[in-house]
């Protein structure tokens, strides 16, 4: 596998954490939510001071009113209630849908390197299980050379191939752990066809939700009572009821304000949902090209072991047959290596885009 470039691991880092703990966010909107509601659900005190102009009449039988009067009053609106009853609503669809958006980013963070740590992992485990053997050719040849029945130049290269997949095995392991901290490949697919629309989901009824509450706004109901002093206290109520007429036809706005967000999560390249879906067409193209890359590599896997079967016939103290079988037997341990990493990348993106496995 090819060396994770740090800039592209940085990149997916920054990605894989910007959302990094969703349940953080539900929590911040939901307390975002609670201190408005918590306004909205009190009782108002009004207090007032009012200094009431005398008023002259010509008619003897009403005497002047005027001077200074004191008011105080509490009141409730069960329309100021239900708004804060809507906004944590509002809330809880946008922490669901926060949610969905976290799963869906966890995928999206790694992008084309989805299946890479398995991938990884897979070469990295086959090579070091098969180090052993390739030690035990570069001991053979060494022996022959001893014997001055291998040249310098044999041992050479038989240590040059070995030395190739020591550099080989530790290049995948950086790779492999840089991809376990970014931790985005190991994420299971659980079923990215029905996390799609989930999402999208979830968007709506967030839409739904904020609709509901702006559709309160044509409505103002308050109910409060109190006492009023002047020269004599008395109390006083007063239920205010206030409907603006445009309420009529606010419902089918909203309704189309929904049906159109939906469409917005739908076509909007900026949206995770739609970026998904670009990526598992990806994912398919790529397994498809994966495995025909694998049909390759078997066919030369064949190739290799009927040569390593022809060697294992042929005279045993011939040193050039020797030379062939420790190098066909390195170049097959290469090569099955590859065939375990594509076989691993191939499973992992069938799963990401729904493919038949």
């Amino acid at each position: 596998m090819a060396r994770l470039p740090v800039l592209v691991a940085a990149g997916l880092f920054a990605a894989r954490t910007a959302n990094a703990d969703p349940q953080a966010t539900c929590d911040r909107l939901a307390a975002e939510a609670d201190s408005q509601a918590d306004v909205l659900y009190s009782p108002q005190i009004d207090v007032q001071g009012a200094h009431v102009p005398v008023i002259s009449t010509t008619d003897p039988t009403l005497a002047a009113a005027g001077g200074f009067q004191a008011r105080a009053s509490l009141g409730i609106s069960p329309t100021d209630m239900w708004r804060g009853h809507l906004i944590q609503r509002v809330a809880s669809a946008d922490c669901k849908r926060a949610k969905y958006a976290d799963e869906l980013d966890r995928i999206l963070a790694v992008g084309d390197r989805y299946g890479e740590l398995a991938s990884t992992r897979a070469e990295v485990d086959y090579l070091s299980a098969h180090l052993a053997e390739v030690d035990a050719l570069v001991a053979d040849a060494e022996a022959r050379l001893e014997h001055q029945r291998a040249t310098a130049v044999e041992v050479d290269e038989i240590r040059e191939r070995r030395t190739a997949l020591h550099l080989q095995i530790a290049e995948s392991k950086e790779t492999l752990a840089t991809l376990e901290q970014l931790d985005g490949p190991e994420v299971p697919v659980q079923d990215v066809a029905a996390l799609v629309p989930a999402y999208r989901d979830s968007v709506v009824a967030l839409e739904r939700e904020q609709g509901s509450v702006r559709e309160l706004a044509p409505w103002r109901i308050t109910v409060s009572g109190g006492l009023a002093e002047a020269d004599h206290a008395d109390w006083f109520a007063i239920v205010d009821v206030t409907y603006s007429v445009g309420g009529i036809w606010q419902h089918r706005a909203e309704d189309r304000a929904a049906d159109a967000r939906h469409r917005e999560a739908e076509h909007d390249e900026h949206d995770a949902s739609v970026r998904l879906e670009m990526l598992r067409r990806a994912m398919h193209a790529s397994a498809l090209a994966l495995t025909d890359e694998l049909a390759d590599v078997d066919q030369m896997l064949e190739k290799l072991h009927a040569d390593l079967a022809r060697l294992a016939s042929a005279d045993d103290s011939n040193d050039a047959t020797h030379q062939l079988h420790a190098r066909y037997t390195i170049q097959a341990i290469q090569l099955e290596a590859r065939r375990a990493s594509i076989t691993a990348l191939v499973a992992a993106r069938r799963a990401l885009a729904g493919d038949p496995q």
